[in-house]
């Protein structure tokens, strides 16, 4: 008689957002699609605890307008809503986030759409592939238009193109942004284990992994602090891109937000560049 399976352990994990002015509509629709894909998970895995922390750096500027949105989450045991005295930037704020407990972390964008099926999809490829420590989803935009979230490290010349070039400029360059934003890989329908940099409106981790990295560089206050984690922990495992989990995003482009946007993006690439190395062309 063929000895009984162990069952699988329970899965705890953790969840933080980090809002900024945040349109409510959208916020709501995040809160529901995630709510729905933990829900899911819930449904095909034996899972411990869900905790969510929620940090809203708007709150010391525009009082609170948005906790009374993230109670009473179904699924959901826990959630903590932060109102930090001033804005943190972006990975600080999800640095107050990183210690909920738990086996796996993930870092969601409040303009970012969850897929039912998409914490089921990346937990279970976290689960199998031991060498991964990080997955990263097959986002498009509302629209259905590939968003390429999984990219190569960058050189100067693709930081430019993709940040500031023209439509016409960019054209000229498509096969360059192709490779550099892995088109092929990204299209095949088949996960890839080669991706160097991953979006940061997405990541779900191992909890280990990033409390041993220390969770994002808060040298970065918005920009590139997702390109510095994911080339800190590409020195420890892999980064992979799993089509199966989707998403949907509505946010992203820095230069058509303003100058203030446009200087903090060039700011952080220059960091960015001179902590990992300068690669020109």
């Amino acid at each position: 008689m063929p000895e009984p399976s162990t069952p699988a352990p329970a899965i705890c994990l953790s969840i933080s957002t980090v809002l900024y002015r945040s349109d409510e509509s959208q916020l709501l629709r995040f809160r529901d699609s995630l709510v729905a894909s933990v829900q899911q998970l819930r449904g095909c895995n034996p899972v411990a605890r869900v905790s969510m922390a929620v940090v809203d750096n708007a709150a010391a500027e525009d009082g609170d307008r948005h906790s009374r949105l993230f109670t009473r989450l179904p699924g959901i045991d826990a959630v903590r809503f932060i109102q930090p005295e001033r804005n943190l930037g972006y990975g600080k704020a999800h640095n107050l986030c990183m210690h909920q407990g738990g086996d796996f972390h993930l870092i969601l964008n409040p303009d970012v759409y969850l897929d039912a099926d998409a914490l089921v999809a990346g937990i279970d490829y976290l689960q199998r592939h031991p060498a991964t420590g990080m997955v990263t989803p097959y986002g498009t935009d509302d629209d259905g238009q590939p968003l390429f979230l999984c990219k190569r490290y960058p050189t100067v010349l693709d930081f430019l193109l993709r940040g500031f070039a023209p439509p016409a400029l960019r054209k000229l360059f498509a096969a360059r942004l192709a490779h550099y934003e892995m088109h092929r890989e990204y299209l095949a329908g088949v996960p890839c284990d080669e991706v160097e940099i991953a979006s940061g409106c997405c990541m779900l981790l191992r909890t280990g992994l990033l409390h041993s990295l220390h969770g994002f560089c808060e040298d970065y206050f918005l920009y590139f602090e997702d390109f510095d984690l994911s080339v800190r922990l590409r020195q420890h495992a892999a980064i992979s891109f799993v089509p199966q989990m989707k998403i949907i995003h509505d946010g992203g482009h820095a230069a058509r937000k303003g100058w203030w946007h446009i200087r903090q993006f060039v700011r952080a690439g220059f960091r960015f560049f001179s902590s990992h190395g300068w690669r020109w062309w």
